[in-house]
């Protein structure tokens, strides 16, 4: 869907949090990335408003091996660990500690939330409205690794 776009629309100013769609993708793939890294107790803390990627391709790239990079981590994760305390030190510093389960709800809630703004945006820029049902999203990352694979 964002591909139809060229990159002076999908970085353009939208009135979002982060302006742009392409920088609220790339937030998403910073949260990811910092979630990630406090649940494996691996902190890898970066401001929230950082760029990662100024190049769409590099961008989806990276964002959709940092997902499947999660998956495969926790699919390899013990029934208990969802049960364990996680602790971390919050942007600001400070000590943080909340159960496993909980920490990947807000990840994956503050991830519906940006695809809903950037949802938002794109349809008003004139994009199809894609399906946002979890099991469309697994559909087609099914696809892409099958592609990826052959």
């Amino acid at each position: 869907m964002l591909d139809r776009f060229d990159d002076n629309v999908r970085k353009s100013q939208q009135g979002t949090l982060f302006e742009s769609i392409h920088n609220t993708v790339d937030h998403m793939l910073v949260l990811t990335r910092v979630w990630f890294g406090r649940l494996k107790a691996q902190p890898n803390e970066l401001p929230f408003n950082q760029l990662l990627h100024p190049d769409w391709r590099e961008l989806k790239r990276a964002f959709r091996q940092e997902l499947r990079d999660l998956q495969r981590w926790l699919e390899t994760r013990p029934e208990d660990f969802f049960a364990q305390q996680v602790s971390y030190r919050t942007g600001e510093g400070r000590a943080a500690s909340f159960w496993a389960r909980d920490l990947l709800t807000h990840l994956m809630l503050q991830l519906i939330h940006h695809r809903g703004q950037v949802t938002s945006v794109a349809g008003k820029l004139g994009a199809p409205a894609p399906e946002l049902g979890y099991l469309f999203y697994r559909r087609e990352m099914d696809r892409y690794l099958a592609q990826i694979r052959s």
